[in-house]
């Protein structure tokens, strides 16, 4: 499942870095891109493997999140 979301606290490349990193070793999670100029994750996901709700507390743990 291929989503886009809208981050908040995304201010430079080595946020861009780790997100993607942090993210990219999650099993169940194929590709995550962020684009730091308008701030989106794009991320493919399997839902039967990881939910939306784990791996945003994933993201939210590293001190970004989705901007709600």
């Amino acid at each position: 499942m291929i989503k886009t979301y809208k981050l908040s606290n995304v201010k430079c490349n080595s946020c861009v870095k780790l997100i993607e990193m942090t993210l990219k070793d999650i099993e169940g999670i194929t590709s995550a891109t962020v684009d730091l100029n308008s701030k989106l994750l794009t991320i493919d996901f399997d839902p039967n493997i990881i939910s939306e709700e784990k791996w945003i507390e994933e993201l939210d743990s590293i001190g970004h999140g989705i901007d709600r």
